[in-house]
């Protein structure tokens, strides 16, 4: 079972993934993007970072473009959560929505 954590940018989504996952040992599933790290950012924790190149070869259940960056879902790490488990991932609601939409395919 995976629970999508929608918000609006600031409202504390990460947080509450970063709670689920320390208090509750719920699997943090990490999105890719094609953005440089930033000073403080931990590859495969706060985002898989990846080429252009790389990113076009991922098969995504939800990818978006801000800023001139590409973020996305992979699907292979959506399905990696076995059934009898729960993950959490961070979505805005264009994301909650096409990987509800891909769940249910």
């Amino acid at each position: 079972m995976i629970l999508l954590i929608s918000g609006a940018p600031g409202s504390g989504r990460t947080t509450l993934q970063k709670i689920l996952y320390v208090k509750y040992g719920v699997k943090r599933i990490v999105t890719t993007t094609t953005r440089p790290p930033r000073p403080g950012e931990v590859e495969g924790v706060s985002y898989k970072f990846v080429s252009e190149e790389q990113f076009d070869s991922i098969d995504f259940c939800d990818k978006i473009e801000y800023s001139g960056y590409r973020y996305g879902l992979p699907e292979r790490d959506l399905l990696s959560v076995p059934f009898s488990e729960l993950g959490s991932v961070v979505l805005n609601s264009h994301g909650v929505f096409n990987v509800s939409n891909f769940c249910y395919e």
